[in-house]
Formats: structure tokens, C-alpha cells, sequence
């Protein structure tokens, strides 16, 4: 059930060569990110046509997240949360970008960040850092899902760029790197009692087989996808980078702020909006 109101995230921003922005807004809770990244060329009125150092400028373009002191994801590329969007809605990369001179390029994604209550004071905080530049700017809209009804549900986001590491409670594990439909390189994941090997290119089919959108998606491979377990991961391969979605155990501050918060948002509802309600909707 919805019921979130969508806001913005600062204001719209311009990012050139190593530029770096710090988004916030208050709020009680929020339960997802999204984000809009356009080519927009040379700043002026009106914009002119600009290059890019990068023709793929999302993999040098990094988000940080944070709920108050808690950091959801930590320098992640946009790269990476634009391909899972691609896996799951057919977004992400709408519009490729061109280092030509030009406004060629478009991004669009959501960050699924779980629902998160913040303490009194505490704001959500969207950074974003640009590490290669271009003549053209990046224009950046970001938006949230905040003050909605949900039940507290935090999850994290964990970028690796290392062959071997440990992560906990990982309920999606996802490779990224060139041409992963055609790897002959393995993952191993330990977890439990198990010590399971999966074939990076398996993981690359299954989000083929599985993407709502009709493209091929070469850069992807998902290795794992079910029960949170707290695994260790390893691979042979150097060339490929690591973004797993991991649960995080409810805190009881968050509990307490979620049994007050829900009720008052019912509170409101007229009659007429109850009996609606009830009705299942």
C-alpha cells in the first residue's frame, strides 16, 4: 500500500569536472530515491552543446546515501544502480550518452532503499559526486518517497571492488563488468553449510531471460537472489565489481517512532476514506 508523498531533494544541480553535491530533506521516513541525470551542455542562457572526457560518464559519477548517520550506500557508481533498473523496469539508461558535442544522454532510476525512520533532527542525505568532467554538465534532479504509512524495512546497499570479502545478510548479489554473457569466470559464495559456485554467465542469462525490457544487458550478472544470509564471496576474476543488497535488523528506535507514526496517519482518514479502506484497498 502506497501513501508516501514524492518530494524533492534540494534543488536541480549542475555537476562539471570533480564537482560534488550534498541533497538533503527532512523528514520522519522515506523508502526510496530517485534520481534523473540529463546532458544538458555548456551552462549559459541557453545551454550550448558540450563533450564529455567519459563516454559512459555514470561509471565516474558516485551517490552516497545516508538516513541521518546511517549510510545506505557509500560511493556506489550510477552506472551500477542504472543497469538494475534496466534488469527490473527497463529504465535506467534511456538516452545513451554521447561525448560528441552534444545533449545526448539521459538517465532515469530509483534506489530501493527500504523504509527508514530517522531520529528527531536527523534528514536524509543525497551525495553525489562527479569525478570526470567534459565541457557539458550533468544536470541532477533527485526526488524521495518520504512520510508514508509502510513498516520499518532498512536495507543497505554494498559496493565491492575486491575478489574476496564478507557481507551480511545479502538478499541480492549482483557482477558488473564487460561482456559477462560471455564470462567463463565463477563466483563462490559460502554460506551456512553451503559453499555454492555459480557461473557468472549464468547469472548474466538469468537477467536477460528475466528483464522486463527487450536489450540486451551485457554489463549485469545477478549471482544471487533469495533467503538473507550472511555469506563470504569470492571469484577468481579481477576485471568485475560487486553490488549486493543487504538487509539491516530493525533498531528498536525505529520501531518505537514506526508504532506512534502509523497510527496518526490513519488518524485523518474521514469516514468514507475508512470504509474504503477496509474494503482492501
Amino acid at each position: 500500500m502506497a501513501g508516501y508523498n514524492l518530494v524533492q531533494v534540494g534543488n536541480q544541480t549542475d555537476l562539471m569536472d570533480n564537482d560534488f553535491v550534498n541533497l538533503t530533506y527532512g523528514c520522519d521516513n522515506f523508502e526510496g530515491i530517485l534520481i534523473k541525470v540529463n546532458k544538458t551542455g555548456i551552462p549559459g542562457s541557453p545551454y550550448t552543446n558540450g563533450t564529455l572526457t567519459n563516454a559512459v560518464p555514470l561509471d565516474t559519477t558516485y551517490v552516497t546515501i545516508l538516513a541521518g548517520t546511517e549510510t545506505i550506500c557509500n560511493r556506489v557508481p550510477l552506472s551500477h544502480f542504472a543497469s538494475v533498473n534496466k534488469f527490473e523496469a527497463g529504465t535506467g539508461i534511456v538516452e545513451t550518452f554521447s561525448a560528441s558535442s552534444n545533449k545526448e544522454g539521459l538517465m532515469i532510476c530509483e534506489i530501493d532503499t527500504g523504509c527508514w525512520y530517522l531520529d528527531k533532527g536527523a534528514e536524509l542525505s543525497v551525495q553525489i559526486h562527479r569525478d570526470v568532467g567534459g565541457t557539458s554538465a550533468l544536470t541532477v534532479d533527485v526526488f524521495a518517497k518520504v512520510n508514508g504509512p509502510s513498516v520499518p524495512s532498512p536495507q543497505t546497499w554494498q559496493y565491492r571492488t575486491d575478489n574476496a570479502f564478507m557481507l551480511p545478510l545479502v538478499e541480492t548479489l549482483y557482477v558488473f563488468g564487460t561482456d559477462l554473457h560471455l564470462s567463463a569466470e565463477n563466483v563462490t559464495m559460502q554460506y551456512g553449510g553451503e559453499n555454492v559456485l555459480v557461473p557468472i554467465e549464468a547469472g548474466a542469462m538469468l537477467v536477460n531471460s528475466d528483464s522486463v525490457g527487450d536489450t540486451l544487458i551485457t554489463n549485469m550478472s545477478a549471482c544471487y537472489d533469495g533467503i538473507p544470509r550472511e555469506m563470504q564471496i569470492n571469484t577468481a576474476s579481477t576485471s568485475v565489481t560487486f553490488l549486493a543488497q543487504c538487509k539491516e535488523i530493525v533498531k528498536s528506535p525505529m520501531v518505537r517512532k514506526a508504532r506512534s507514526w502509523i497510527p496518526n496517519k490513519f488518524k485523518s482518514l474521514n469516514a468514507k476514506e475508512r470504509i474504503v479502506l477496509s474494503q482492501g484497498h
